[in-house]
């Protein structure tokens, strides 16, 4: 009886011994089992910097430096109410961009045509300075295309008209005259070439 209930002890330790081994097994972890997920490192790139246009007002005209590689002047005017009647509205916005921080002269100056009121799609832009006429053809996009119509000037054209004393035009049916400030202006455009670059 004492040798049947030392063999109960020792069954029963060595399964206790055992249980308590294989839960030491299950809880170490195995090798090469996945490791937890690690949040990804944030980076911050940096970029080159982007410098801001020299932009200068010489009277009406807005003067502005485009830095290297386009190195150009673009120059620009805005006329407004150039013609409004039967609630329909025409400014015009004048534009040219030429090579170099200084000097030189561009080919064409671009003229836009902005209508608020009746929509209308105009085929030339006329204008008469200091009765000798000049006409230009209008490019317009389609209905809904968003295209502003627009006629290019040559450069010697515009010249004349900028420099006269009287400017009459037209687009399409609708007929206009520059009033003395709209010719300051041009003549302000033409004031800007002669600007000097700032010293760097």
């Amino acid at each position: 009886m004492f040798t049947l209930t030392r063999i109960f002890l020792c069954l029963a330790v060595s399964l206790t011994l055992a249980g308590a081994s294989a839960a030491q097994t299950r809880s170490k972890p195995k090798s090469g089992s996945r490791k937890a997920k690690q949040k990804p490192k944030e980076m911050t790139i940096i970029g080159p910097a982007v410098e801001e246009p020299e932009v200068r007002q010489v009277g009406a005209a807005r003067l502005s430096y485009s830095a290297p590689p386009s190195d150009s002047r673009l120059v620009m005017v805005y006329l407004s109410e150039v013609y409004r009647e039967r609630g329909q509205a025409i400014d015009l916005s004048v534009n040219f961009r030429v090579a170099g921080r200084e000097g030189g002269r561009p080919d064409e100056v671009r003229v836009n045509v902005h209508s608020d009121g009746n929509s209308f799609r105009p085929k030339r832009l006329v204008l008469e300075a200091d009765g000798r006429q000049f006409s230009f053809n209008i490019t317009s996009g389609g209905a809904g295309s968003g295209l502003v119509p627009y006629a290019d000037i040559d450069f010697p054209s515009f010249e004349q008209i900028a420099n006269s004393k009287s400017v009459k035009g037209s687009v399409g049916r609708l007929t206009f005259e520059l009033d003395e400030s709209h010719r300051e202006a041009l003549r302000d455009m033409l004031r800007a070439l002669e600007v000097p670059a700032k010293s760097p």
